[in-house]
């Protein structure tokens, strides 16, 4: 899009106290944080993002509502959440809110079954909070914040609730092919074959060659369609609702990656 550049995943941004910019890789993890064994890896993510929710649950005044589908990647923060309970203190009954759309029928049912399972709250309202005391204007917040979305455009609360988190499945699909393509540029050719004389082609083009060369560079070992969703889409999809209200998501860090880069291609792939 004219006038928005993206600053690459795998870089970090640097701000002066002149206000300038400068650009530089993310630096690789600490020895401490890295293994060539995959359940280690595994145990790591864990470790850390219980952790982190056993964090937010020891004020016993916030409310973390979990978005639940029965979906593998919802049952990742299902699995963590029943490990928070185990080893820490909490008042899960008032504190933890599982929520789940009534209107998708497998998904609500997979839920329903899961919440009775677990002795889990499903789709009741969480006590009201404070507001913050930030406001701002729902259509400035769109338009400054908003990369893409399926709907012409998402209405942003006017203000956070202090004390609220939620906590999903976003960016799972960065851990598996989520694309039915060999490569991004197979989806190039295609669009090439149907539309020859289309405007602007030579542009497409040099646009995913531009995002090949940051993928070859950024994402060693990972297959193309993978490494692209989570350069791509999952930073638009998983972190539109970000921008607006307090949200952790596992499968969108930093560990989880550490964990899948240990799999096979072929096994990503697979997912």
């Amino acid at each position: 899009v004219q006038e928005i550049a993206l600053l690459p995943r795998t870089f970090l941004i640097d701000i002066s106290a002149d206000r300038e910019l400068t650009t530089r890789p993310n630096p690789e993890p600490s020895d401490a944080a890295q293994t060539d064994d995959y359940g280690e890896a595994l145990s790591n993510f864990q470790k850390l993002w219980v952790g982190r929710l056993g964090t937010m649950v020891r004020h016993t005044e916030n409310v973390l509502t979990a978005e639940i589908t029965g979906g593998l990647d919802s049952r990742v923060v299902l699995s963590l959440l029943l490990s928070l309970r185990q080893h820490f203190p909490t008042y899960f009954s008032r504190q933890l809110f599982m929520k789940s759309n009534p209107s998708q029928d497998d998904d609500i049912r997979v839920a329903t079954r899961l919440c009775n399972v677990y002795r889990l709250n499903l789709n009741k309202t969480p006590p009201r909070g404070t507001l913050g005391v930030e406001y701002y204007d729902p259509v400035a917040r769109w338009w400054d914040t908003s990369l893409g979305a399926y709907t012409p455009i998402y209405l942003a609360p006017r203000s956070n609730t202090a004390g609220h988190f939620t906590v999903g499945g976003h960016g799972g699909e960065g851990h598996r092919s989520y694309w039915q393509i060999d490569s991004p540029h197979q989806k190039l050719e295609e669009l090439e074959k149907q539309h020859p004389s289309a405007p602007g082609r030579q542009a497409m083009r040099e646009a995913f060659d531009s995002a090949k060369e940051l993928l070859d560079a950024g994402y060693p070992g990972v297959p193309r369609t993978v490494a692209h969703y989570r350069e791509f889409r999952d930073r638009i999809h998983s972190g539109l609702h970000a921008q607006n209200t307090v949200r952790l998501q596992p499968l969108s860090s930093n560990t989880s990656y550490m964990a899948t880069t240990l799999l096979s291609a072929d096994a990503l792939e697979r997912g």
